[in-house]
């Protein structure tokens, strides 16, 4: 009987040694995976703070570039307004310079309908 008891005991220690490593290994796992969770976390947690800085500056570079347009805008209209003034005042001193007797007075000339039509009218008079 003494052969049994020791081979029970060998069974019995085995099978609370397999015990103890699966529990160990669950263990080292669970805490591995919380170290995995707790990482992944926190490259989210930094992801989403650059997310954050960017959408700032993109805000930011949009309101510089709507204000640099706004501003462009106005300073173009400005340009076209005095090239306007500028070409005014130029005409009007060509016209002081230039006597109004050189000027002649422009012919039109018909076109083909309108001479057409005075020829048709011609002969029904007549």
């Amino acid at each position: 009987m003494n052969a049994v008891k020791q081979e029970a005991m060998i069974l019995n220690t085995s099978v609370l040694g397999v015990i103890s490593a699966v529990i160990r290994a669950m263990g080292s796992t669970i805490v591995k995976g919380t170290q995995v969770i707790d990482t992944s976390f926190n490259v989210a947690i930094h992801g989403v703070n650059a997310a954050n800085h960017l959408a700032v500056a993109v805000e930011k570079r949009a309101e510089i570039y709507g204000q640099g347009m706004v501003r462009n805008g106005a300073l173009a209209e400005r340009e076209i307004t005095l090239k306007h003034t500028q070409r005014l005042r130029a005409l009007e001193q060509a016209e002081l310079v230039t006597p109004p007797a050189d000027i002649k007075p422009v012919k039109v000339k018909p076109t083909s309908t309108e001479k057409a039509k005075s020829t048709k009218a011609k002969t029904k008079v007549a």
